[in-house]
């Protein structure tokens, strides 16, 4: 399946994996995973996911959720959910940026040593 297979019912949901897509392509080399409920980005190992709720839920949703595996709690970014698992922004694009940059970088290091 491509990303454009994925998005082919969510007009609006691939307008901004688009912008996500591009900011991810400004860091460097990445290898995507397109599956049925969910894209992953990795370097050596995942490092961010987006996915469309509509898929699952009804009602009013985000139109794309990014969710990234972190292995501490971030508390410089304000978070609209936190689990165990992945963690879903609802703001501050420019420290996004930076926080998935320091996670493809901290798992580029890993391959390299």
């Amino acid at each position: 399946m491509t990303a454009e297979q994925f998005f082919e019912r969510f007009p609006h949901s691939l307008a901004l994996y688009t912008s996500v897509e591009k900011a991810l392509k400004a860091l460097g080399p990445y290898r995507m995973r397109v599956t049925k409920s969910r894209i992953a980005f990795l370097a050596y190992k995942p490092f961010a996911y987006v996915w469309v709720p509509e898929r699952y839920q009804r009602g009013n949703t985000a139109p794309l959720v990014l969710s990234l595996p972190l292995s501490f709690r971030d508390e410089t970014v304000l978070w609209k959910e936190v689990h165990r698992a992945p963690i879903c922004i609802t703001k501050s694009c420019g420290q996004l940026k930076i926080l998935i940059r320091s996670l493809w970088l901290c798992l580029h290091k890993t391959i390299r040593k």
